[in-house]
């Protein structure tokens, strides 16, 4: 019995015995440093296989292969320097990735796999940037080539917009028809030897065009150092005489129609200095001056507001609400004239005689184209008065007559009724024509008012 219970203890107790004991594997600093110098000989020779593999894949690869290549090389320097810390047994290999030896970290990162899958990745990226590097070389050229199209069609544009050079004008021959030179030679005639305002009435000229083009004709004609003497007719952009009813009704809208209709045939223009400014004179012909003369005096409240387009120096100072016209005369012809306060050197006169009609915007003015145009019908109707003589006198030779002294001015004074008018009465009240033209006063000629006398020099 004792015998029995003693194996049963024994039994227990060697069972307790060898369920406490535990096996330790006690491991040495030797041992440890010995199996970490046979990993890291290991280690460098897998290194060395990974590099040759790797240089030979750039090689077939291209140049984007070694930047990866590079990478895996760098991964294993890099996972050698990462201790395995934070374990409670430093010994012990753990199945964590972060805490894996350098061997395995090199042995993961050199699996056919991953080589695999980096090559591929790396292939696809060459072969983008490739096609991307292709596109940008393409956009240049585009470029270039929109660019130097709109240059030239830029520089085509804005050189058909110049006007052609002299040489290029008269590298070809101008053609002209017969009928061109005929209107050349008979309307643009006049052009050729006097001044002549040219208004071109097809290109919507208005009232501020025309006085400005009054003005440039006006120092053209001071710069070329001629006498403001000679009529300036008044043509259109065709060469054409443009009659002063449609001048009026384009340039003076302010004048009454009842004027502008009784004077339809063309007429001129006098620009004459009075001091540093310049004075317009018009010189119509009436075809009917009884209707005209009467159509001015009806218009004088309006007259000098619608002239006021021909006045080169616009007169200063408040408008009056009414204008009163008052009486002078010049070579015993009635003159009806107003003064602009406080500027009396600018007025507004008028006249009619016979069928000349005289407008002036100064009493200079007014005057001294009277006196020209006086002195051109003068010297017109004796060089008329010449001829006959000599066509009479050619007649009566061939016939073997003689013509007596006393047939001549009976012949003269028949013809001198008909045709132009007849010039100023020639009396002892107006004996000097070349003496009032100067500015002195005729005896015998109404003063007038004191304004428009005290004009005179």
């Amino acid at each position: 019995m004792f015998g029995l219970r003693k194996n049963k203890k024994e039994k227990k107790a060697s069972v307790k015995k060898k369920e406490t004991e535990v096996s330790y594997e006690v491991i040495t600093m030797a041992d440890d440093l010995k199996r970490l110098e046979e990993e890291k000989n290991s280690a460098r020779s897998i290194s060395s296989q990974t590099k040759k593999s790797s240089r030979e894949r750039d090689l077939s690869s291209g140049p984007f292969g070694t930047q990866s290549s590079l990478k895996q090389e760098k991964i294993p320097a890099k996972q050698e320097k990462k201790p395995a810390v934070g374990s409670s047994k430093p010994f012990e290999r753990s199945n964590s990735p972060f805490l894996a030896t350098p061997a395995e970290n090199v042995a993961a990162a050199t699996s056919p796999a991953v080589v695999a899958s980096g090559s591929a990745s790396a292939g696809k990226k060459t072969e983008a940037e490739i096609s991307g590097r292709k596109r940008h070389w393409l956009i240049w050229p585009l470029a270039l080539a929109v660019f130097a199209a709109a240059a030239v069609g830029g520089y085509f544009f804005f050189a058909s917009l110049l006007p052609a050079s002299p040489s290029e004008r008269n590298d070809l021959p101008v053609e002209v028809s017969s009928e061109t030179n005929r209107n050349v030679s008979e309307g643009p005639e006049v052009e050729s030897k006097k001044d002549v305002l040219v208004l071109q009435l097809g290109k919507d000229l208005n009232v501020r065009g025309m006085s400005v083009r009054l003005q440039e004709l006006a120092k053209k004609i001071n710069l070329s150092g001629k006498e403001f003497t000679e009529p300036i007719g008044v043509i259109d952009e065709k060469g054409e005489p443009i009659p002063f009813a449609e001048f009026a009704a384009r340039f003076l809208p302010l004048l009454s129609p009842e004027v502008a209709d009784t004077v339809p045939t063309p007429f001129s223009i006098y620009i004459l200095p009075e001091g540093d400014d310049y004075r317009v004179g018009l010189a119509l012909i009436s075809a009917d001056p009884d209707k005209t003369r009467a159509a001015l005096r009806k218009e004088e409240a309006n007259l000098p507001n619608a002239l006021r387009p021909l006045m080169l120096f616009k007169p200063e100072g408040e408008q009056p609400l009414e204008y009163k016209f008052e009486d002078n005369s010049h070579r015993s012809i009635p003159i009806r004239f107003y003064n602009f306060k406080p500027d009396a050197s600018q007025s507004v006169d008028y006249t009619v005689h016979y069928d000349n009609v005289f407008i002036g915007t100064s009493k200079k003015t007014m005057r001294k184209m009277m006196d020209l145009v006086f002195a051109e019908q003068d010297a017109r109707r004796e060089a008329e008065e010449s001829q006959r003589v000599e066509e009479v006198s050619s007649q009566t030779s061939s016939t073997g007559a003689t013509s007596s002294d006393a047939d001549l001015p009976e012949e003269s004074g028949e013809n001198s009724s008909i045709g132009e008018p007849v010039g100023p009465v020639r009396d002892e009240a107006s004996q000097s024509v070349s003496a009032d033209s100067t500015g002195l006063e005729v005896p015998g000629e109404s003063t007038g008012s004191a304004d428009q006398t005290d004009q005179m020099p």
